[in-house]
């Protein structure tokens, strides 16, 4: 179908954006735990998010690469912050990891809920859900080289997932070009989505040289940048890319916090759903679904 005429499509309501889970279902359980992720698949959600880093002795592990805190204790196990005062899971072992409660500040229900391998996360029931697994390049982010990194990462992620139900559903992605880029040697046939975070330099014309240079098909807005530059929605897909919006929260507003709800985050979905995006990752996956069902039912 022509572009154009897909665009037009899009404007009479005729497709509406896939939901993925940030992280599993983080409204009904701990972040990037086993339990966050049966909830977000028993849901039936067109994809997962996750993360996936390696312990220092090279086990993949699903756990958010920048800070083990809130969702563990690991402040208290793990050697001094680095620049920033950010902790890094590279730095411990997969035995001390696995040792850590990632889930009584959560609730009670979830204490001694531990983080678990990307060879746990693979094996469960993935159905037709998509795993969005999303790679982390501390590397990156600091600004310095990212290739010995990201050649023990992508060998032990592909071990990792052999043979398994996410191996066919693997979607991947990263903020770092370097890493989609290098995915191509490792993983035939699986789409790489560019993540996009609003830093200085980011603007329309680096968003479309990375994700050619990576050989990404998507796209992934920091939402602001979607409600901040909404024509760019349309830009990057006349351009052959697809476009996803993931959640950030606004400055003082923690995502653990009381003012974080699927209430406050309402007004956001429906002007990311206005801009006609392809997908949206949120924290509040059956909210986010219950009201697209009800914008579909009320449109006909």
């Amino acid at each position: 179908m022509p572009a154009k005429q897909r665009l037009q499509g899009r404007r009479l309501g005729i497709v509406r954006p896939v939901v993925v889970a940030h992280r599993g279902a983080r409204d009904a359980a701990p972040e990037n735990t086993l339990p966050a992720f049966q909830s977000a698949l028993s849901l039936g959600v067109w994809g997962v998010e996750l993360d996936a880093s390696l312990s220092s002795d090279g086990v993949p592990v699903v756990v958010h690469q920048e800070s083990l805190e809130p969702s563990s204790d690991g402040r208290a196990l793990l050697p001094a912050p680095i620049s920033g005062g950010r902790l890094w899971t590279d730095s411990v072992t997969f035995s001390q990891l696995r040792s850590l409660d990632a889930g009584s500040w959560y609730g009670a229900d979830f204490t001694g809920c531990s983080i678990p391998s990307l060879t746990e996360v693979a094996k469960l029931g993935w159905g037709k859900s998509k795993m969005l697994l999303d790679l982390k390049d501390p590397c990156w982010w600091k600004n310095e080289d990212s290739s010995k990194w990201i050649e023990r990462l992508l060998p032990a992620v592909k071990q990792s997932i052999a043979g398994s139900d996410a191996e066919e559903s693997l979607h991947l992605l990263s903020f770092s070009p370097a890493m989609l880029a290098a995915c191509g040697r490792y993983f035939r046939d699986v789409s790489r989505v560019l993540n996009v975070w609003p830093l200085n330099f980011v603007n329309l014309k680096w968003i479309m040289r990375a994700a050619e240079e990576s050989g990404s098909s998507v796209v992934q807005l920091a939402d602001s940048l979607v409600l901040e530059h909404p024509s760019w929605v349309e830009e990057l897909r006349i351009a052959g890319l697809k476009v996803f919006a993931f959640e950030t929260t606004p400055a003082g507003i923690s995502r653990h916090g009381q003012e974080w709800t699927a209430e406050s985050r309402r007004g956001v979905w429906q002007e990311l759903i206005n801009a006609q995006v392809d997908g949206i990752t949120c924290d509040f996956p059956k909210v986010l679904m219950d009201m697209l069902d009800g914008l579909n039912s009320g449109s006909r």
